[in-house]
């Protein structure tokens, strides 16, 4: 790398790739420059999207300082910029990943990174995103009700009585079926993300002979230990204008 150092100037060429903001950009073009070579960008990349990856690093590089600037791991930033190239900016998923990567070279919080982040943050959906935001400010109930079958002696025809996240998502106004809930649920409870925790005993449920005609249970839907560090790190503070989430 040195040797290379001495034919190819590195700085210099990230330097001249990111020459039409620095008239903008004032002193902030050097931490520019060190971020992007923190993040190990390729500079056929920065040069292809040369707009879309400066607005990056500017983004980033604005929420670490620079004596905690370190060189981020390549097998977190090497997928992160694959997927990137399929992302709108204003994306809720490219938020995601930009936080990953303003974690990844901030040598106060590196160790919060898991190499699985950016391959769970690919296969989420914008609406699982926010959900997570939602959990990572508490939890939230489900209610469910079983019909008891006597003569088989089985619950049926399982009902969700009320959810408190879908409750959540109605009161913020976005527009989504209620149905599509459920599906990232379960999905984001095969990741390991969520989990829905039964919360206390079942609760028999009587008719006014005193005959069991039903069963109520009670769910808490939270962020799992390994779900709390993956928000911990890529979840925003606040859901701002998302060009993928909607309101209704």
């Amino acid at each position: 790398m040195d040797k290379i150092k001495d034919i190819v100037p590195i700085d210099k060429v990230y330097e001249d790739l990111l020459r039409p903001s620095m008239k903008e950009a004032g002193d902030i073009v050097k931490n520019v420059i060190k971020a992007a070579r923190c993040l190990l960008i390729p500079l056929d990349l920065l040069s292809a999207q040369q707009d879309r990856f400066q607005n990056y690093l500017k983004r980033i590089v604005e929420n670490v300082d620079e004596e905690n600037l370190v060189n981020a791991p390549a097998r977190i930033v090497g997928k992160v910029y694959e997927e990137l190239k399929y992302l709108e900016q204003d994306s809720i998923l490219t938020e995601l990943f930009l936080n990953l990567l303003t974690i990844s070279i901030n040598k106060t919080q590196q160790s919060k990174v898991h190499p699985a982040f950016p391959t769970i943050i690919s296969q989420l959906a914008p609406y699982e995103a926010v959900i997570l935001f939602y959990l990572n400010k508490q939890s939230f109930e489900l209610k469910e009700y079983m019909n008891l079958d006597i003569q088989k002696n089985i619950f049926t025809d399982k009902k969700i009585l009320y959810n408190k996240l879908l409750d959540k998502f109605k009161s913020d106004k976005l527009d989504i079926k209620e149905e599509y809930i459920y599906i990232y649920i379960d999905h984001l409870t095969s990741l390991n993300i969520i989990s829905a925790m039964q919360k206390g005993n079942q609760v028999p449920v009587f008719d006014d002979t005193g005959k069991q005609i039903g069963l109520e249970i009670y769910y808490n839907i939270e962020l799992t230990v390994f779900g709390k560090l993956f928000a911990s790190v890529v979840i925003p503070n606040n859901l701002e204008t998302f060009s993928d989430i909607k309101t209704k």
